[in-house]
């Protein structure tokens, strides 16, 4: 009898399935050559959750879903569902039964398929049988061993083949990569995945787990001692002003001013999110807190032949938006807004995201033009979130300990409209009295960071990521840096 597999596998199989003798083997082998070629990016994309990384082809849409051990990543070779030629998917299954194997795996697969088998051939009036084609037990990727198989229904055309590569990075831990595609596309498409997943690297999961842990419990042992008087010490005693700029990519290679920020922190009432008439505000509304909001203008400029941004007077459009986020004297409590209009000459489109969070439970929901409204609910935020309030406090924080600190934290990232899972680390400056913050997205490339430069009491200085910098700056200096800067819409 084969052993089962966790439920989270069914919902990745389709329907379907009767078993042909497979082919098996006893002695590793290497990833098998493959026909097609495939182009790969230069560099790998990382699932934090479940410690590996992966080379995957140029021109694919990848969509990260899920945190932890629920993390999954989607492949798609079109930006429209509807137009892709495959689909990719990288997810992870864990089962106490310490000694099934990643063959053990698909046979439970190849069995749940057969009794999901219900398609009738209309010809024959009998079931269509589901054939498994070109499995192998034994291969072996970058030193991890895994198992691969396929199935399709020969006497069906339109169903779709399914094909699986199976490894385990640890007793009990799987990482499964499905592959779905028409059969017509399997010449082409097959090339390319197998190719991907040759380029699959794992770290040692049981130490990059204990480093996660460790990074986590940081952030909470932290917040757990961050008192009343610390977090009011900390608050702007005046609002700030940043400057985003592109260094040299304007006009005979001046900077090109890309779009301020104007940055308050302060003590404040949950009423203010909304805005409404003071009057009208409920009991709830006047609660005291802290609030934290960014009044923000950028350009958005088309690229040029060679790839740079065109000068400012060429920006296509203008984004004004405004950030507002309250957070509860005892943090249990969250409630934010944040409205981004897009304007492009005469046309305005507008965009609202609304965050409120009692406790541990989170609900953001969103709303586009010419779509409909969406809500992301977190039943259960994990150890290490913090608030957009308590994030933009935490350099302050830092450095009124004078002392150095490295968190892991899970934060809500307003640009990737997600949670994500984040490295952040404070160190005093080589020179100065100043700190240096490196941030290290996991989301992204695992060696891409981004460096601040803080001031003494944990104020930004500058900063630099992906060609745009941030400069704080006074308002004079920020009113004469715009000055004479073409608008692509009528109001400044």
């Amino acid at each position: 009898m084969h052993k089962k597999v966790p439920n989270i596998l069914r919902t990745f199989i389709a329907v379907g399935l009767v078993i042909q003798a497979p082919v098996r083997g006893d002695e590793p082998v290497p990833n098998p050559p493959v026909q097609g070629v495939a182009e790969l990016a230069d560099k790998p994309v990382e699932v934090p959750g479940l410690n590996l990384s992966i080379r995957l082809p140029v021109g694919t849409v990848a969509e990260s879903q899920g945190i932890g051990n629920d993390a999954r990543l989607l492949v798609r070779s079109s930006e429209d569902p509807k137009k892709s030629r495959w689909l990719f998917q990288v997810f992870g299954s864990v089962t106490r039964d310490s000694a099934l194997t990643p063959a053990g795996v698909l046979d439970s697969i190849a069995e749940q398929r057969r009794a999901q088998m219900v398609t009738i051939n209309p010809a024959t009036r009998r079931r269509m049988q589901v054939r498994e084609f070109d499995r192998t037990n034994n291969l072996m990727i970058n030193g991890q061993s895994a198992a691969r198989a396929y199935f399709d229904v020969p006497e069906d055309p339109r169903s779709p083949v399914a094909g699986y590569t199976v490894f385990m990075p640890q007793a009990g831990s799987f990482v499964i990569m499905q592959f779905d595609c028409p059969a017509e596309n399997l010449g082409g498409a097959r090339g390319v995945i197998e190719t991907c997943v040759a380029t699959t690297m794992f770290r040692d999961q049981q130490a990059e787990n204990a480093e996660r842990r460790e990074g986590l419990d940081a952030t909470a042992r932290f917040w757990s001692s961050v008192t009343a008087s610390e977090l009011e010490a900390a608050l702007f005693p005046e609002p700030v002003l940043l400057r985003l700029f592109r260094p040299g990519a304007g006009a005979g290679g001046a900077d090109l001013e890309v779009g301020y920020q104007k940055i308050t922190l302060r003590k404040g009432q949950l009423g203010e999110v909304a805005g409404t008439d003071k009057f009208k505000w409920s009991r709830e509304d006047r609660e005291y807190g802290y609030l934290a909001k960014i009044e923000a203008r950028a350009l958005i400029f088309p690229a040029a032949e060679d790839g740079s941004t065109v000068p400012g007077a060429d920006a296509r459009a203008m984004v004004d938006s405004v950030t507002v986020f309250w957070v509860s004297s005892d943090r249990q409590n969250e409630t934010g807004s944040v409205v981004n209009v897009i304007k492009s000459g005469e046309q305005a489109d507008t965009y609202v995201q609304t965050f409120v969070r009692r406790g541990d439970r989170l609900t953001v929901k969103t709303s586009a033009p010419g779509q409909e409204p969406r809500a992301q609910d977190y039943d259960k935020l994990p150890t290490g979130y913090l608030g957009r309030v308590e994030f933009m406090l935490l350099p302050r924080l830092v450095a009124a300990r004078s002392e150095g600190a490295a968190f892991h934290l899970y934060t809500f990232d307003l640009t990737q409209s997600k949670l994500t899972l984040r490295r952040d680390r404070f160190e005093r400056a080589e020179a100065g009295d100043g700190w240096t913050w490196t941030a290290y997205p996991y989301e992204a490339q695992r060696d891409r960071r981004v460096e601040s430069s803080l001031d003494a009491r944990g104020d930004l200085l500058s900063r630099s990521a992906d060609g745009l910098s941030t400069q704080a700056v006074d308002g004079a200096t920020l009113l004469r840096l715009w000055e004479g800067v073409k608008l692509p819409a009528k109001d400044r």
